[in-house]
């Protein structure tokens, strides 16, 4: 009666004792199968009845991240973990199995909240629109550039956003394993492209970073919008682009790439 449309299904409880006096002894090991057969069984039976209203899922405590659950839950909160850099990791990590179109990604408050970490709103925003995008913060304590930032960074998700939810994705840097992170989605007709990537620290007299350029078709031509000029697919996957990032930690480029046959 209240036209809800959206719930968000949280869980900040892991199962500590799990044991069931419904089994015997010999059968306590069903316990954790049984728990996710009677959960997707629930799911099912409130979808259902629900058909209308969008269910978001959680990744905490009880493990819910998982492909069966994305039948009822076509998006799942995937980490209460919100800092940028830690972002990085999580979101790198979780795309081996899942989708972006399936990840929530939030822009939040600095200090953030779990680490203290400062990072610029940039920052923070180009790597929350690699997924399903939100801001949680308080708007009210927005300063006027604030606003401005947040305006036009939804602006610019909104050009991105077929690539963020059906796109192919290509991991041009491991986090993991170096000072940088790095996604490219590309349209399935490959007429489309956006490169975000990340340097982590910055060094005085630092490297000189080539990004990979995955996915183009080699023999088309691409305006890249951010550099005003025009390379062939295969120039672009053969010599890469050369970043300039700015002074400090935590730093972010973006690169969109246009067919000219659009």
């Amino acid at each position: 009666k209240h036209h809800i449309s959206y719930v968000k299904w949280d869980y900040n409880r892991n199962v500590t004792d799990a044991w069931s006096c419904g089994l015997t002894k010999d059968r306590q090991a069903e316990f954790s199968h049984r728990y996710a057969l009677g959960l997707y069984d629930l799911c099912e039976r409130i979808v259902e009845a629900n058909p209308e209203v969008f269910f978001e899922g959680c990744s905490s405590g009880g493990g819910r991240f998982d492909p069966a659950i994305l039948y009822y839950f076509p998006q799942v909160w995937t980490s209460d973990n919100t800092d940028a850099e830690d972002r990085t990791l999580i979101q790198y990590g979780t795309s081996m199995v899942y989708p972006l179109s399936t990840m929530s990604c939030h822009v939040s408050v600095v200090p953030n909240h779990q680490t203290g970490r400062i990072t610029r709103m940039d920052t923070r925003a180009d790597i929350a629109h690699l997924g399903a995008t939100g801001y949680e913060l308080d708007t009210t304590a927005f300063s006027d550039e604030d606003r401005e930032c947040v305006r036009r960074q939804i602006e610019e998700y909104h050009e991105i956003e077929e690539l963020v939810l059906d796109g192919d994705l290509y991991r041009t840097e491991n986090p993991m394993e170096s000072n940088y992170f790095g996604f490219m989605l590309v349209s399935k007709d490959k007429k489309e492209a956006f490169l975000t990537a990340y340097r982590r620290l910055g060094h005085a007299n630092g490297e000189v970073k080539r990004l990979k350029v995955c996915g183009l078709d080699k023999d088309i031509y691409y305006y890249v919008k951010e550099l005003d000029s025009t390379f062939l697919g295969a120039t672009l996957m053969n010599v890469g682009l050369l970043p300039v990032f700015d002074k400090g930690d935590f730093k972010t480029v973006k690169y969109h790439f246009m067919s000219l046959d659009i």
